[in-house]
């Protein structure tokens, strides 16, 4: 029983976040007026997108299947059928670590059914556990796999790469992506005062060490 619901909530956080990831907007980009004023303000790292006929922030790509420029774009996921940018990255990650879980929990208690399995059970039995485990662990290789990009620039960000380039530490990255209130974490919502406080979240600046100077990049 406590198996079977703890596999029931896990499911249910998994398709929230898949949901979450698809509907919400993964990062709007500049108003009419943000870009007016960075324009006259002659921002230097602010760019012109030719396809969108318009202006684009910094980290800000053109995605060639939505036909937007989308914010902090890290790839177009074809799980969630959505870009994943600086307002649904947060999800996005959470998904993953949801699916992990499931997956985890899934062979722990196939692996204990296996186990307690009465010798006389049909063979066939033991190729459905075993297709069973293949089938729910595909969706995670492919999962991974697109996003090998997202995982491996989150880790380095976390250590050595961004420290290189003379970013925050740490402690920033992480507050960077999934809020600076710990206790949301790992709830799949943003409190108003991240959407507020956040500045990665607006697409146009992004906290770095003093000494570092953006015009160099």
């Amino acid at each position: 029983m406590p198996s079977s619901l703890s596999r029931f909530t896990l499911l249910a956080l998994f398709f929230t976040l898949a949901l979450a990831g698809a509907r919400l907007d993964c990062g709007p980009i500049l108003s009419l007026q943000q870009a007016a004023t960075l324009a006259d303000a002659g921002h230097p790292r602010i760019k012109f997108c030719w396809k969108c006929n318009q202006l684009k922030p910094p980290h800000c790509h053109h995605c060639s299947v939505c036909g937007r420029c989308v914010l902090k774009m890290d790839h177009h996921c074809v799980w969630v059928v959505n870009c994943v940018g600086a307002l649904n990255y947060k999800f996005f990650l959470l998904f993953l670590l949801t699916h992990f879980c499931h997956n985890l929990l899934l062979s722990l208690v196939i692996g204990r059914l296996w186990e307690h399995q009465e010798h006389s059970q049909p063979h066939f039995l033991h190729l459905v556990n075993v297709f069973t485990i293949l089938i729910d662990l595909i969706p995670s290789i492919k999962n991974y796999g697109l996003t090998s990009v997202s995982l491996f620039v989150l880790v380095l960000n976390l250590a050595f790469a961004l420290s290189v380039l003379g970013f925050l530490i740490m402690h920033a990255s992480l507050d960077s992506v999934f809020g600076t209130s710990k206790k949301y974490w790992f709830i799949p919502a943003y409190s108003d005062e991240d959407l507020r406080r956040m500045p990665s979240l607006q697409g146009v600046e992004y906290p770095s060490k003093p000494d570092f100077d953006a015009q160099d990049f």
